[in-house]
């Protein structure tokens, strides 16, 4: 099995506040995972817990342990920004 080796100073402090303030969902996914995995729940419990595929969370689990921190966000893509989905409310 494996698991998030230890962390270093503050990642753990760190981890946490991205999962309870950042803005960003997939990032305070892959906070939590990582946060899962640090207390030994095996890859497939966390993709239980957070109904995602188990091969996500091992790849955000590669993620972290190759870019740390900057692991836990998406990278910048090129091209045109996607644009935000509108719902019709006045019908």
């Amino acid at each position: 099995m494996r698991f998030v080796k230890d962390f270093k100073d503050g990642e753990e402090g760190k981890l946490k506040n991205i999962l309870k303030n950042c803005p960003l969902t997939k990032a305070r996914f892959r906070a939590n995972a990582i946060l899962l995995s640090s207390k030994s729940f095996p890859i497939a419990a966390i993709a239980d817990i957070l109904d995602v595929h188990r091969d996500t969370v091992s790849n955000w689990l590669r993620n972290w342990e190759s870019k740390g921190m900057l692991g836990l966000f998406d990278e910048q893509k090129p091209g045109r920004p996607r644009a935000e989905s509108k719902l019709n409310y006045e019908n």
